[in-house]
């Protein structure tokens, strides 16, 4: 029986302005999320809400859930069974209920790693040009790409060539609001008292 429910930063839907797409170098990216909440250890993550852009009819993606290690960064991965989320063409919230893991929220916090499927159903085509702007050329890419929210937060994380990395600012002068800032993926996270 459910007797508390709460979500975890809480934020307006037209924060989001800038998506983060797939690249060879980076295949996941993490987002802490910080246990300010006595009444969480007893807590269960039931839901997990991510902005999704989906360039094609439909893509999935992995959702991995790790432990805080020693420099802050994710250490060891908390869920034994896959977590998938789909999502519709178009730019949307997906819903993962995700309470049949049965992940308790941590006292020092836990990452939440969104992470590419690279599978042939995802990989789409799109345009685009380079420094030359009337030359246009065609990119393969993989679906999704996440919504993202400007922070200050140090909580960003890449994972690079095998190991995780603090992610730099954003140089980006196109968006004023995320310039100087992080792109910290737009989720939103769920907890139950069961």
């Amino acid at each position: 029986m459910r007797n508390e429910e709460f979500t975890i930063d809480n934020f307006e839907d037209f924060d989001v302005k800038y998506l983060i797409g797939y690249s060879k170098e980076k295949n996941k990216i993490a987002r802490f999320f910080e246990n300010r909440y006595e009444s969480t250890s007893s807590s269960y993550l039931s839901t997990i809400k991510v902005f999704v852009g989906c360039e094609i009819e439909s893509c999935d993606f992995a959702i991995e859930i790790y432990s805080v290690g020693e420099n802050d960064d994710p250490r060891s991965q908390i869920n034994n069974k896959e977590i998938v989320g789909y999502a519709e063409e178009g730019k949307n919230w997906t819903t993962i209920d995700v309470l049949e893991h049965l992940i308790k929220f941590p006292k020092q916090g836990l990452f939440v790693v969104l992470k590419w499927l690279k599978t042939e159903e995802n990989l789409y085509e799109y345009s685009g040009h380079k420094k030359n702007r009337e030359k246009r050329y065609t990119y393969s890419t993989y679906a999704p790409q996440f919504g993202t929210i400007p922070s200050e937060s140090e909580f960003l994380w890449v994972y690079e060539n095998e190991t995780w990395e603090k992610a730099e600012k954003n140089k980006l002068s196109l968006l004023q609001r995320y310039e100087g800032k992080h792109s910290v993926p737009a989720i939103k996270l769920l907890f139950d008292n069961l």
